[in-house]
C-alpha cells in the first residue's frame, strides 16, 4: 500500500486515508477523526474537497482507486 502513495505529499496521503475510511469503509466522521487526529468537521470538509479533486484529476483518481483496491486485498488476506 505504501508504494502506491509514495509520490504523494503527506497531506494528500492523509486526505486519501480520510477519504478511504469515511467514504469507502463508511466509518462515521467521529471515528475517522479520532483515528487520524483531526476534528470531525474536518473529515467531511477534506472528503468533500478530495472528491472534487478526484473528479477533475484522472491521475489522482487512478492512484486512489489503486490504493483502495490494495487495502481491500490486504484486508482480505488477514
Amino acid at each position: 500500500v505504501a508504494a502506491t502513495c509514495g509520490e504523494l505529499s503527506a497531506h494528500t496521503r492523509e486526505t486519501l486515508a480520510v477519504y478511504t475510511l469515511h467514504r469507502e469503509a463508511q466509518l462515521p466522521e467521529a471515528e475517522v477523526a479520532r483515528a487520524v487526529g483531526i476534528e470531525p468537521a474536518a473529515v467531511y470538509l477534506r472528503t468533500a474537497r478530495f472528491e472534487k479533486e478526484l473528479a477533475s484529476n484522472p491521475a489522482l483518481r487512478d492512484r486512489a482507486e489503486t490504493f483502495v483496491g490494495q487495502v481491500v486485498r490486504e484486508l482480505q488476506e488477514v
